[in-house]
């Protein structure tokens, strides 16, 4: 027999959907360079994943010591 809580499923489906939104909206950067990209900056796609550090905001970023990639403005 198996039990499911229908509520609580569509409940764990909405906080799952707004987390993904919120990875949208995230500054990501590059341990290396020390520079930091937009989440939808195509440039960040040459950034290595084991590099990544992921921000809540680009003040949060730049308190870190991180600079805004010129190809991302």
């Amino acid at each position: 027999m198996r039990l499911s809580d229908n509520a609580a499923e569509d409940i764990i489906a909405a906080r799952r959907e707004r987390a993904a939104g919120a990875e949208d909206s995230t500054f990501v950067g590059d341990t290396t360079t020390r520079l930091y990209y937009s989440s939808g900056c195509s440039a960040l796609q040459n950034v290595a994943s084991t590099n990544r550090i992921s921000f809540k905001n680009k003040e949060e970023a730049e308190k870190a010591g991180y600079t805004l990639a010129k190809g991302c403005e």
